[in-house]
């Protein structure tokens, strides 16, 4: 819940690298770190590889899809013990181009994210990003996705509704 608790200590890292292919396929690495005090998470860190690909409309829509896999490894406040899982990875993500003043472009992204040992126990994240260009070298960015866990730890929502910006 919101209820006005400081997010100071939450951080999100993400990295990737992505080398195109023939036909607008791809292979891709990742990596992400996280902390979020409302998920009870102190600690979590992944690294994965996939395929993607891509199509790109004359308009300049672009959608992806992505199938791959994550090694992921869980430490929560409070949990003496560390988890390590191992999840697929499928993505849908739709970029649509936006005519403003600077280049815009709103993206529509849904992931679904089953561990591999138990199918059952599965994430899912739907996502809308807005983007604008604000320089040559700098782009701001607000995000608003939703999170569902089915598997949630105990005293932990199921379901979470998070926003963030940022400056790239």
């Amino acid at each position: 819940g919101w209820g006005g608790a400081d997010r100071a200590g939450d951080r999100f890292l993400d990295a990737g690298y992505v080398r195109g292919l023939r036909g607008g396929s791809g292979v891709e690495g990742f990596l992400q770190s996280q902390q979020d005090g409302f998920q009870k998470l102190d600690a979590r860190h992944l690294l994965g590889v996939g395929c993607r690909f891509e199509s790109l409309s004359p308009d300049r829509r672009r959608v992806l899809l992505g199938l791959g896999g994550f090694a992921e490894r869980e430490q929560f406040v409070d949990v003496a013990s560390t988890e390590t899982n191992y999840r697929a990875n499928v993505y849908l993500t739709s970029e649509i181009p936006l005519n403003l003043a600077n280049a815009s472009t709103l993206s529509l992204s849904a992931y679904v994210q089953p561990k591999f040992s138990d199918p059952s126990d599965l994430r899912s994240i739907a996502m809308i990003k807005f983007e604008t260009q604000l320089t040559e070298a700098f782009s701001m960015d607000l995000t608003v996705a939703f999170d569902n866990d089915s598997n949630p730890l105990s005293g932990v929502d199921a379901q979470n509704l998070r926003y963030s910006s940022g400056i790239t």
